[in-house]
């Protein structure tokens, strides 16, 4: 393993298109909340890609999640389901200054469901049964019923 490390590392200061195993330590980094100061450290060793690359390239990633979920959302064999939650936090501090404040959060979370042909086939959006019959979103809603059949 202390191999692959190290020829990691002499392939990215050769050739700076050649860093996958740098990115994935970076992308860890970022999702684990590490200081820039420890990403900077690590990107002097090359170890990690720079700041400002986890950066361009989280960006990069949510983009092409974005445009492959308006493809999905377009193609209408995407079902998609919404959910409301409201929490307190706990761990607030209660000050003198924010005793009337009340920790309530509100956020809101979206999940995107592939549709099956067999699941298409029987919903009653479709109101034809056919596997490749994608009916329009106007039809949808004029009959605000998309339970399975």
């Amino acid at each position: 393993q202390k191999q692959i490390v190290c020829l990691s590392i002499f392939m990215q200061n050769t050739n700076q298109h050649c860093n996958t195993l740098q990115a994935m330590i970076g992308l860890f980094l970022q999702s684990a909340g590490a200081p820039e100061i420890v990403v900077d450290l690590l990107s002097h060793l090359g170890l990690s890609i720079t700041t400002l690359s986890i950066y361009r390239t989280v960006d990069s990633l949510s983009r092409k999640a974005n445009k492959a979920i308006c493809t999905a959302g377009a193609s209408k064999t995407t079902m998609f389901g919404l959910d409301n939650l409201d929490f307190t936090l706990k761990h607030a501090t209660p000050t003198l200054e924010n005793t009337h404040n009340i920790n309530l959060c509100h956020i809101s979370s979206a999940s995107a469901l592939p549709l099956t042909k067999a699941i298409w086939m029987n919903i009653l959006c479709n109101p034809t049964g056919q596997p490749d019959h994608f009916c329009g979103l106007d039809w949808v809603i004029e009959h605000n019923n998309l339970y399975i059949k």
